[in-house]
């Protein structure tokens, strides 16, 4: 189990194992009373999340690339070849946005708003967690020539 599991506050109680169990039991309670709808949100939020997930994967491919070269080092150095680069991973990027973006755009058109916060709250949920994250540990995107190519 992850470390954060085994943490116990100062009368021994291992609180974050308390509130993700809990989670769990909710979600299997609400399984039960409203099982398609909970599904339906569970699976369209595992899958935004898989493409969100690649998305990051090609914004990061593409900037490690640059900042190769913007450090003065040429692309044949590198053992990987990315045959269609810069193309490649700026395409998988737009394609990745356009899924995202076209995931459930029935229910922009009807107007659905449970539909809509169903399918996409995982984009929002990104975007709170990358802002936290950067607020919380104060950290900014790198710029290319600073970037540490050596680890």
């Amino acid at each position: 189990a992850p470390k954060m599991f085994g943490n116990v506050d100062r009368r021994g109680v291992p609180m974050q194992s308390l509130v993700a169990t809990f989670v769990v039991a909710l979600l299997t309670f609400l399984m039960s009373i409203f099982g398609t709808q909970i599904y339906m949100f569970l699976v369209a939020a595992s899958g935004l999340t898989g493409f969100i997930a690649w998305a990051g994967i090609a914004a990061a491919h593409y900037r490690f690339r640059k900042a190769y070269i913007a450090q003065g080092k040429s692309l044949d150095d590198l053992v990987y070849k990315a045959k269609w680069y810069p193309f490649g991973p700026i395409v998988a990027l737009v394609l990745c946005i356009l899924v995202i973006v076209g995931q459930d755009l029935e229910s922009f058109h009807t107007l659905n708003w449970q539909a809509i916060g169903i399918t996409y709250m995982s984009v929002p949920l990104f975007i709170v967690l990358y802002v936290g994250y950067k607020i919380k540990y104060h950290t900014k995107v790198i710029p290319l020539d600073q970037v540490d190519l050596t680890k």
